[in-house]
């Protein structure tokens, strides 16, 4: 089984996996740290509060629910007549009878028109924290250090090497071919 992320790896590095393992390792370390220093530095530089991806969602949403009709209940909550259901929005409890704010962590399209209903510009606090522009320049604020270079290493006195497994029955599956020649294990 495979999934986007690893094939998205797979597709980018290529050439690399012809590589012996040690180099293949020094690749994805240089290529995991050039990513969180360009991601870091891209978030610094953010303007909204939310994330671009969150921001662009929110945006959405907000001309999404344009022209539907909002009642207030009380200070916390709120009757949105969306054309098609009814849905009452929680504002102290964070939810909405439609369950997007709940399970997405973004305020739902009910949630963005209260906001706009009670004359607030910006929705951006009734988002969870880990779609913030702090959340996510914390993300890749750790460092990734490179490895010290191979003649610098030293090894411990008491090392063992480690040799392979003694294998003495035939492993399940497959045999290996070498040629026209088939060789069991």
């Amino acid at each position: 089984m495979t999934s986007n992320s690893a094939e998205s790896v797979n597709a980018l590095s290529l050439q690399e996996r012809k590589y012996p393992v040690t180099k293949l390792m020094d690749y994805f370390v240089e290529l995991q740290r050039r990513w969180f220093f360009e991601r870091r530095n891209d978030a610094d530089k953010w303007t909204h509060s939310l994330s671009k991806w969150a921001q662009s969602r929110t945006t959405r949403k907000m001309a999404k629910s344009r022209a539907w009709k909002v009642t207030g209940i009380d200070e916390y909550h709120y009757n949105i007549d969306d054309g098609g259901r009814r849905c009452v929005v929680d504002l102290s409890n964070r939810t909405c009878e439609c369950r997007k704010w709940q399970v997405s962590g973004l305020p739902c399209e009910h949630a963005i028109l209260v906001c706009r209903f009670k004359k607030q510009r910006d929705c951006s606090h009734l988002a969870m924290d880990y779609y913030t522009r702090v959340f996510v320049v914390s993300t890749y604020l750790e460092p990734i250090n490179p490895a010290s270079n191979e003649f610098e290493w030293v090894e411990p006195k008491n090392h063992v090497p480690l040799l392979p497994p003694v294998m003495e029955k035939r492993q399940a599956g497959r045999p290996l071919y070498y040629g026209c020649l088939v060789i069991f294990v």
